[in-house]
């Protein structure tokens, strides 16, 4: 079980260091299908998550040894975004 944990935990930081130098040189990141339409007119539709994992040990299955693992999306969120004129502009965001 320790190697396990060892093993998930290289990975962590592993993972976290390569977000993090892909994230270095984005100065604004620009998510989602943009629509422009004439006289400035532009929509833009996005879907932001967040998802994770759960592992532990717990003591489950036939055996009452093995581990559990879940998986959850949280903060799930629909973003429309656009320009109407060269004055006015909109934002709706729809969260569960």
């Amino acid at each position: 079980m320790r190697d396990i944990r060892k093993k998930l935990g290289l990975f962590s930081v592993i993972a976290l260091v390569f977000v993090f130098l892909i994230g270095v040189g984005a100065e604004t990141a620009q998510a989602g299908v943009m629509i422009r339409g004439r006289r400035g007119l532009s929509l833009r539709i996005s879907y932001f998550s967040q998802f994770y994992g759960v592992w532990r040990n717990t003591g489950s299955g036939p055996d009452r040894n093995n581990s559990t693992t879940d998986f959850y999306f949280k903060r799930d969120r629909f973003n429309f975004t656009g320009q109407l004129t060269r004055n006015a502009g909109f934002v709706i965001q729809i969260e569960q």
